[in-house]
């Protein structure tokens, strides 16, 4: 696993960027519900 992912640095910086910007997707309609709301 560790050597796999040795070999393709670029693929797993593919999926951390994913998962950050959907990270900042949901914090951006957490942060839009609470302006709706409040």
């Amino acid at each position: 696993m560790a050597a796999a992912v040795m070999q393709t640095p670029q693929l797993d910086q593919i999926a951390y960027t994913a998962s950050v910007l959907i990270g900042l997707q949901k914090t951006h309609l957490l942060l839009n519900n609470v302006v709706c709301t409040s």
